[in-house]
């Protein structure tokens, strides 16, 4: 009996606090670094997933230069100049439709 007690008190406070509330949606994109030492150039290549109709720019940083993509298809890359030797901090954030900015990847390379 005390047991039930418990379990009702519990679903109720749950419900009356607002517990219950559902998550928001949190989009998950993704993104891939390369780098081509040979070449001089650290590539970014957007990869997407199924949220990617969301996502209306990519903001693509080295910690020196910075480039923004504007709508971007799934498979599309920007580079980066790179000197052999040096480390480079690569951050990929996404905008989208709802207004939301996130860091979708964040790496040293």
């Amino acid at each position: 009996m005390v047991a039930v007690t418990v379990v009702l008190a519990t679903v109720v406070g749950i419900y009356a606090f607002g517990m219950a509330d559902p998550l928001p949606h949190t989009p998950i994109v993704g993104a891939a670094v390369t780098r081509d030492d040979g070449a001089g150039l650290v590539r970014v290549t957007y990869q997407g997933t199924g949220d990617s109709g969301a996502v209306q720019s990519l903001g693509i940083s080295n910690g020196v230069q910075s480039v923004v993509i504007t709508a971007p298809r799934v498979g599309e890359a920007a580079g980066f100049p790179a000197v052999t030797g040096t480390r480079y901090r690569i951050v990929v954030s996404a905008s989208f439709s709802d207004g939301t900015i996130r860091i979708v990847f964040d790496t040293v390379i």
